[in-house]
Parts: structure tokens; sequence; C-alpha cells
């Protein structure tokens, strides 16, 4: 019980040290409105800019979407844009593929600001470089969410596909420090990685670089690795990992994706595709409709009361009825998203 406070009051602190006043007012609206109201609205989205990225991670879950010849121009961004903030919601994560290939990033991120809402970046740091830092700090960027699978380059580049990547990553995180940007580390646990050497020695560099928090994200037998649900950690492993984040006192953040519950049955997010496409789960790939021609809200209806996602169960890639009626029957000549409506 100490610890489940403990971690909140260090989760309350790093979030109330990014919110401005408007994007409290926001935040605390869009809560009462799902929680006190029971609305069916989303608590934040995911704007997956483009498709594109110049890693090949293993477990990426939008690594088999092809990179898409048109999305979304700024402009209709923008107006995506505005139509999640007047649902009052405050939190925005410009996300991919790399969202730093996105041209022109940096504008929607300012956009994002002066329409009262928060963004962050998540991102593989490959781009990340001390000059677009400063350009993100200068636009008003909440927060840098990047990848680090491993305590050093032998680990974290074979993960990533991309030699040299670890040390971009590091001096990025340095750099978003040099310019007191809030950064968080995302890292992919790998099945077995339980009580290792390299796990611990991760913590020890996240710790050793100042970040801002953590977020363990359990691997999903999503994208490149649909078929291989071997991939998923189990209860045991989890606990442990959960016990040595606290040993550091690093907040621990995105407790959702690390435990697996739900985030489409509770319902707290949605996920954009760069072509509009809006999915309940990013490693689901089914579209709901499209931002283009469809309002948000009635397309989030359409997910709340499909069938796909009535039973309230954990994560529902680990439910074998769910697999074999919606994830195993997707062949690899499929075009992704398999669009419902």
């Amino acid at each position: 019980m100490i610890n489940f406070f403990k971690k909140k009051y260090l989760l309350l602190k790093f979030l109330s040290s990014i919110l401005s006043r408007k994007n409290l007012v926001l935040f605390l609206w869009n809560y009462y409105q799902r929680l006190i109201l029971r609305k069916k609205i989303p608590a934040n989205v995911f704007l997956g800019v483009t498709f594109h990225c110049q890693f090949q991670c293993a477990y990426c879950g939008l690594g088999t979407h092809p990179i898409e010849q048109q999305g979304l121009t700024d402009k209709q961004w923008e107006q995506v844009i505005d139509r999640l903030i007047a649902l009052k919601i405050s939190r925005i994560h410009f996300t991919g593929g790399e969202p730093l290939l996105k041209k022109g990033i940096e504008d929607l991120v300012e956009y994002v600001y002066l329409k009262g809402g928060i963004s962050f970046l998540e991102t593989n740091g490959w781009d990340l470089s001390i000059e677009r830092i400063a350009e993100l700090k200068n636009k008003h960027l909440g927060c840098v969410c990047v990848s680090l699978n491993g305590a050093s380059a032998g680990t974290h580049d074979v993960i990533s596909g991309k030699k040299g990547s670890f040390d971009k990553v590091v001096a990025a995180i340095q750099g978003c420090r040099k310019y007191k940007m809030p950064v968080i580390i995302n890292t992919v646990l790998r099945k077995g990685l339980i009580a290792s050497k390299e796990f611990m020695d991760l913590l020890a560099l996240a710790s050793k670089l100042k970040v801002s928090a953590i977020k363990l994200i359990a691997p999903r037998a999503a994208g490149r690795w649909i078929h291989k649900q071997e991939v998923m950690l189990d209860k045991k492993e989890k606990k442990y990992n959960k016990k040595a984040i606290a040993s550091i006192g690093l907040p621990f953040f995105g407790d959702g994706f690390y435990e697996e519950t739900c985030r489409i049955t509770a319902p707290r997010f949605i996920f954009i595709s760069p072509g509009g496409d809006l999915y309940a789960c990013p490693y689901i790939p089914y579209s709901f409709g499209n931002v283009l021609c469809d309002d948000i809200l009635t397309i989030f209806k359409r997910i709340s009361t499909h069938a796909m996602f009535q039973v309230k169960t954990g994560c529902k890639l680990k439910n074998q009825e769910f697999r074999e009626k919606y994830i195993d029957c997707i062949k690899k000549e499929d075009k992704l998203p398999i669009k419902l409506y």
C-alpha cells in the first residue's frame, strides 16, 4: 500500500511540473466527464503522423503497415487537433513511425500548445539533435518520450537494427536535460529479462541520466510479432520489474501499457493513423472510421459499442478467443488497416 501511494505521488509530482493552468483545467474537465458523468470520451490520443521510420525494431506494433503515399496535410492535422481539444482532450502524443520524420512537426507541437493542450513526442531519438531539442522547447513541447532498450550499444543497437542508435539516444537525453525538457524513457521488455544484470544496468543508466520517468511497455503479439504469443510476459516477470523500478525512486509512467489493462474497454485512448484512420488500439489493425469524413465521437462510439470490445478482459491480444476471431485471420497480404466502416 505504501508503494502504491509513493508511486502515485511521484507521478503526480512529475505531471504537475509539466501541466500549465490551462492544461490542468482541460485535464480535470476531461476527468470529470469520464469518471463522474460517465461519458465515453477518450482521455488522450496518439497521432501517428507518419509510418516512416529509420529503425527495424522487431517488436514494432505497426511495423507491418504500408508506408503511406500521402498522409494528412498540416492543415488537416490542425483541424483534427481542434476537434480533440473541443472534446477537452488535453494530452496529445505525436508518434509514428518516427514523428521527427514528419516535416513541420514542430509547428503542430506549437499548435497544440496555442490551443491549450500539451504534447508528448514519442521518438526513437535518432534525429533528436541539440538544435531540434531547442526548437521543440521554443515550440512548448511538454515532454519527450524516447526509446531506450538496453544499457549498452551492444544490446540497444541490435534491437533497433540501427548501428549508433544507442549513442544518439543517450546524447538526446542529455540534450533534453540541458534544456530542462522533461524526458521519459520507453523500454519494451524482452521475455527473460527478469532479474538480469542487463535490466538492472538499464535502470542504473536511467537514474544516472536523470530522466523524469520510465515507461515499461510489455511486448505485444502484434505488428512484426503478430503471430508470436510466446513473447508476452507472465505475471511473475511483471511483478519483479515494477519492484526494481520502485527501488531507484523513478516515477513509473503509463501503468496500463505495462499491466496490459485494456485502454479500449476502459475507454481511455485512441490512435489516429497518418491517413486519418481511427483505431481503438495501435496494436489492433482495424479502422473504425476516418477523421476526414467522420465525427471523432461518432467513431469512438462505434468502438465502445462494437462486439470486439464488449468483453472486459485484460489485453485483448492475450485473449485466445479474441485472437482467433480478429487477429489470427489476418493474412500477410492483407492491406492494413482493415476497414470496418
